[in-house]
């Protein structure tokens, strides 16, 4: 499971979840963050299936309305 405030690990996980996708270009100016999203790499993916799936129904259940909310 991972926890809904754990953002990086999430959207790094939907991105890579998809066999279409060789390559993430993570950016950061702080060298421990990018140790930290190296680690999160090497021992947290791939996600469930389940969280693509369920991100993929929020997605869809917000249709546009989205829009400005962010």
């Amino acid at each position: 499971d991972i926890p809904l405030n754990d953002r990086i690990l999430m959207s790094l996980g939907f991105v890579m979840a998809h066999e279409e996708i060789d390559t993430a270009i993570v950016g950061t100016r702080n060298p421990e963050h990018l140790k930290s999203n190296i680690d999160l790499f090497n021992s947290k993916l791939p996600i469930d299936r389940s969280i693509v799936t369920e991100l993929y129904r929020r997605w869809n259940e917000l249709d546009d309305n989205w829009i400005g909310q962010i």
